[in-house]
């Protein structure tokens, strides 16, 4: 839990204070939503070879290593800005590069939770695991705000950069046995088993394709709230870093809630989370005072971390271990594959027309997907 929560540590501020410095320097929501983009399409490239390599070797190797370079790349930024080289193109590389590992490290992670906790604690484990995740991330976006502000993007690199490189270090001691799958077939037949396996399961494959409408409309929230706070605001990156630890606390909360009740039915609180969550994007849209702003923030990350983990509980007692990375890495490219569009169409519409309008159109797109939920095959079972 401790090298999870530091390396998610340095990823909040890493991509909070490289994309800050693009929307900055550009004053172009379209080129900060580049750079996400650019964080989002490895993970859809990659996932599903991710998860193949996550059920044939060490997962504790993956997580490592994926830390320990991250960890480099953000020691490379620093040496651009103290060098005064830094520029664009140089954010779009390292992001890409930074998220690609980032799709390694996702699958085997999630498939490592089971192996720790048994399938018995899987709502608890998964709380915690968001626990830890959103107490760096509620202290990221501070920090990172707060380093952007008072001394910039270099000293703001170097942290997140030994964020990664101390994560690296302590998931050394993890003990993770080999993975159940690791000797069945070749790579490219176990690839293929993973989408056989996803195909054949009517609950996974249609959670697939709801979570993709949902994911098309939530993923771009940020960016527009983001846009919102500099371009209508007027916010400053401490500011904005403030409203980025709102959004980490209400996860934090919700995360905390769950990690202490018992397991019980998923569905009805997941379909009334994500509900709660497009009400309240639309609250935001119309939100002009930063407190006020900070508050609906962190309501949505609450909703957000009580579907999210009651979500991904579900579909972990659904899979076998044997197959467990390989669906996770489907899943979560499948979850993003519409990510780097939403970003383009989002960046755009709020170049065109103004960040508050296009909040509303995503709480609208967000609201409707949720309404499919309940159509899902299975799903009032659990």
């Amino acid at each position: 839990m401790a090298g999870l929560a530091v390396s998610q540590l340095g990823e909040r501020m890493c991509l909070f204070g490289l994309s800050w410095w693009v929307l900055v320097t550009t004053s172009s929501a379209a080129i900060t939503g580049a750079v996400m983009a650019a964080f989002t399409a490895p993970l859809i490239v990659f996932g599903s070879l991710a998860g193949v390599l996550a059920d044939r070797v060490s997962r504790k190797t993956i997580i490592v290593a994926a830390d320990a370079l991250r960890g480099l790349l953000m020691v490379i930024v620093w040496r651009l800005v103290a060098s005064g080289s830094l520029d664009t193109w140089h954010v779009l590389a390292v992001v890409a590069c930074s998220s690609t590992l980032a799709a390694f490290f996702n699958p085997a992670g999630q498939a490592a939770i089971p192996q720790v906790a048994g399938r018995q604690q899987l709502t608890r484990a998964n709380s915690f695991a968001e626990i830890a995740a959103q107490l760096s991330g509620l202290l990221g976006p501070a920090l990172g705000g707060l380093l952007y502000g008072v001394s910039g993007l270099g000293s703001l690199a170097l942290v997140s950069g030994s964020a990664f490189l101390l994560s690296a270090f302590s998931e050394t001691f993890i003990r993770l046995g080999p993975p159940a799958g690791s000797r069945a077939g070749g790579f490219a037949a176990q690839w293929t088993d993973g989408w056989r396996y996803v195909r054949s399961r009517p609950l996974v494959h249609h959670i697939v394709l709801v979570s993709c409408a949902i994911a098309f409309f939530s993923t771009p929230v940020l960016l527009a709230l983001q846009t919102m706070l500099r371009l209508v605001l007027g916010a400053d990156a401490i500011q904005a870093g403030i409203l980025g630890s709102a959004l980490a606390a209400g996860m934090l909360c919700g995360a905390l809630l769950f990690g202490l009740k018992q397991e019980g039915r998923k569905y009805r609180v997941t379909l009334g989370a994500l509900l709660g969550a497009g009400v309240l994007v639309a609250a935001m849209a119309l939100a002009r005072s930063l407190p006020v702003l900070a508050g609906l923030v962190a309501a949505w990350g609450f909703a957000l971390a009580v579907g999210s983990v009651n979500a991904r509980a579900l579909l972990q007692q659904s899979i076998p271990a044997e197959v467990m990375g390989r669906v996770f890495g489907l899943l979560l490219s499948v979850n993003m594959a519409l990510g780097p569009l939403a970003y383009a169409l989002t960046g755009l519409a709020i170049d065109a027309t103004s960040a508050p309008l296009v909040l509303l159109v995503l709480a609208l797109g967000m609201t409707a997907s949720v309404l499919f939920v309940p159509f899902i095959p299975g799903i009032r079972d659990h």
